[in-house]
């Protein structure tokens, strides 16, 4: 929102300057930082901004999974999405001057892929469409709407945009007033690029957001780059150098291509990033959602590398047993945008495609949050390098970075492009203060890396790291919560950096790879994650910030699973420590089946059972701590029939059974016991309160009409019941507590 805001400040003063000059303009945005939800916000401030005039918005874009992609976002937004289907939808969707093609009138946008518009037998790797529309067709569509504001955003624009092309430089051209807005994360240089210079072609920077500030503000994330481990690099060098004596070709070149696309060279690279993949998962508590990206030397590796995967899969796991997988891996060939590649596009981003291999496709403009290593077999350089890296730069599941494993060196090329995109960045100049953001951090200095895991591992020297038993027991041992958060960022350090562990020429940091493995981090950070439910649930139930708390279930079960996980073996014989354990997995069973939490008599239970969890089990005391867990099962078990028996009677209706027993209680306090009676006023009520949400389920968001409706209901019982009338005067209590239980239901918070 604040760089749209940025843009619409842009856009007053060019307006103040040249009223009948359109704008035009670069927002050249950090790639994964939001350019889709930018331009919703544009699209608001803008129309705003020419009220009373009329204004349609066009977003230009060049592939068909970037049309769907932004259509999706759109929506999500509440922003109606229209695309054009084909030449005389977009001339209709030009020529007509109506904003709204929407009943409702929500606020649209037209989307159009230019891929539509090529001719039928056109290459679609060339970048210079053959004209389908012409100039003079698109001009004759917008002659007879001047009363009309058109904006055209092109997405993508340091790709898409050709101006020796026709149909795309003559959609954004046919309309004169048309503003016309670029976005895009690496603008092509004039350096680089000559007459296709973005900033030639769109004019000057409306706003930038670099690499640092998103980092900074947790739009995307800094990435690693890795080499390839020593053993695996000798192995493909030594295909290589085979292949290179066997082959007699002397084209350099050719002779390269040959050996990239060899089978055998393909197998060993496969080898490598099966097996890199599958503990890059294991490390990451086994999260199959986590995808990668192969970007091959060519079109015929790409095929090759897919056609064998299932093949070397197979080899890799036998030879590799310690590789525990629930699923194998499952890989998809992703190089043209045609209509079919679609539904492989789709089950990469939403289903069970693990890893994609492509040549060209989806290195720009792709967004998949969940995809975390990109494996780069191709030299890369400018606006295609960037492009390309910012593939895994998205923000998931707290990880602090994206991973690229670098087959090629691509080092050179990427400072060398850093260092041209910073002197671009440093011309653009809003505040007259030259920009500090350097592009370079975009990767993460594999020095500070280094010395993270030195730091980590000083943190880590009182810990038995390589005798998992032992730091169990140490773990287990910590009580104070600064401490394990300390040793839990230290071990997420290793975590994170293990790859750099394994390929690191530091002495020390090598003498860490013979103490941990993957297997081994993995478990101690499951102790620390139960180490800390468990210190907080301590600390909620024993220091509650406010005496009148509730004991809250999550935090009893995080006691009641510590105990679980850590058997006092050492205090107990064998026998005491499995009743002990048999008793505390029973209670847990039948916690997880209560639904009134805040009732007073399950709160007291509650209490009592935190108490008995924190006091330790030896022989001595057994008899009476095995006791005290029965008592307390048995009391779990008397509650949950109670309250099940009464759920029946309200057709299992939690709101209506919590209401009973809480006017039931309040009764008892006077002494009066009318539990016939309180039977009768809620089932009327209920009857009546399910009969208006059936016609109108809307009623259960509506605080006003809802409560009104329970007020209006309840009195129409007491009429129909004038003998309760000792129930009557509790009707704030009926009132209030039906209110909020139905909310509560309705919004899923049902008590858990």
């Amino acid at each position: 929102m604040f760089a749209s805001l940025n843009v619409l400040k842009e856009l007053q003063k060019h307006y103040e300057n040249n009223p009948k000059d359109p704008l035009k303009g670069i927002i050249w945005h950090t790639q994964g930082s939001g350019k889709t939800a930018l331009t919703y916000h544009l699209t608001k401030l803008i129309k705003d901004f020419f009220s009373p005039k009329k204004t349609k918005f066009y977003f230009i874009v060049d592939r068909l999974d970037l049309l769907e992609q932004a259509k999706n976002e759109f929506l999500k937004r509440g922003l109606q999405a229209h695309e054009a289907e084909n030449k005389e939808d977009l001339s209709q969707k030009l020529k007509n001057s109506s904003v709204f093609e929407n009943p409702q009138g929500n606020d649209e946008i037209i989307v159009v892929n230019i891929q539509k518009f090529k001719a039928p037998n056109e290459d679609l790797s060339n970048s210079a469409p053959k004209e389908i529309i012409s100039k003079t067709e698109l001009q004759e569509s917008i002659q007879n709407s001047h009363d009309l504001q058109r904006v055209f955003i092109i997405d993508e624009a340091h790709r898409s945009y050709d101006p020796k092309g026709c149909f795309y430089a003559n959609l954004i051209e046919c309309d004169k007033t048309a503003i016309k807005i670029a976005l895009t994360g690496t603008p092509l240089l004039e350096d680089n690029a000559q007459d296709k210079a973005t900033k030639k072609t769109f004019g000057n920077y409306l706003h930038t957001y670099s690499y640092t500030e998103s980092i900074k503000d947790r739009h995307t994330l800094t990435l690693q780059l890795e080499t390839i481990e020593t053993s695996y690099k000798e192995k493909l060098q030594e295909i290589y150098r085979l292949l290179q004596e066997s082959i007699i070709i002397e084209d350099i070149e050719v002779k390269k291509e040959t050996i990239f696309n060899d089978e055998k060279y393909i197998k060993e690279m496969l080898s490598y990033i099966i097996r890199d993949l599958l503990k890059f998962r294991q490390l990451h508590d086994d999260n199959e959602q986590l995808k990668a990206m192969v970007v091959c030397f060519s079109s015929k590796q790409a095929r090759l590398a897919n056609f064998l995967f299932n093949e070397v899969q197979e080899e890799v796991l036998r030879k590799n047993p310690n590789l525990r997988i629930l699923n194998k891996l499952k890989s998809s060939l992703i190089l043209h945008d045609k209509q079919e590649v679609k539904e492989k596009i789709y089950s990469f981003k939403h289903e069970d495609t693990d890893i994609a291999f492509v040549f060209n496709m989806l290195l720009t403009g792709f967004d998949l949050p969940n995809l975390k290593r990109l494996y780069i077999h191709r030299e890369l350089k400018d606006h295609n390098l960037l492009q390309a890296l910012a593939r895994v730069n998205r923000p998931y599941n707290n990880m602090s970075f994206g991973y690229l494993i670098d087959f090629v060196g691509i080092q050179e090329n990427f400072d060398k492009t850093t260092d041209d995109y910073l002197k671009e960045l440093n011309r653009f100049n809003q505040s007259g203060a030259s920009s500090d953001s350097n592009i370079k951090d975009i990767f993460a200095d594999r020095e500070v890396l280094e010395q993270d895991i030195k730091n980590a591992y000083n943190d880590l020297f009182d810990y038995p790291i390589d005798n998992i038993e032992d730091m169990t027991s140490a773990i287990n041992s910590i009580s104070d919560i600064n401490e394990l958060q300390k040793v839990s960022h230290a071990i997420n350090t290793l975590k994170e950096r293990y790859n750099l562990i394994r390929t690191s020429n530091d002495e020390k940091i090598l003498s860490l790879k013979e103490k941990i493995d993957i297997e081994t981090i993995n478990k101690i950070s499951s102790t620390l994650h139960k180490k800390a439910k468990h210190l907080h649930a301590l600390k909620n139930i024993n220091e509650p910030k406010n005496p009148n708390d509730l004991i809250i279930l999550e935090d009893l079960i995080a006691l009641l699973d510590f105990k679980i996980a850590y058997k006092e073996s050492k205090e107990l014989h064998f026998k005491e420590s499995e009743e002990i354990s048999a008793k505390q997995k029973q209670a847990k069973e039948i916690l997880e089946k209560i639904k009134d939490q805040k009732d007073k008599e399950i709160q007291k239970i509650y209490k009592d059972f935190s108490k008995l969890l924190q006091t330790p089990a030896t022989s001595q005391n057994f008899e009476e701590i095995s006791h005290s867990y029965s008592a307390i099962i048995s009391q779990l078990k008397q509650h949950h029939q109670q309250t099940t028996h009464l759920l029946n009677k309200y057709n299992n209706d939690l709101a209506y059974a919590i209401t009973h027993k809480r006017l039931h209680k309040r009764l008892m306090e006077e002494n009066i016991s009318d539990p016939v009676g309180i039977f009768t006023i809620l089932s009327a009520l209920k009857s009546a309160i399910d009969e208006r949400i059936s016609k109108r389920q809307e009623i259960l968001n509506e605080e006003y009409h809802l409560k009104a409706a329970i007020q209006a209901e309840l009195r129409n019982a007491f009429k129909k019941n004038p003998s309760l009338k000792d129930l009557e005067k509790e009707k704030e209590l009926i009132i209030q507590t039906l209110f909020n239980e139905l909310q509560n239901h309705h919004q899923g918070n049902s008590h858990a």
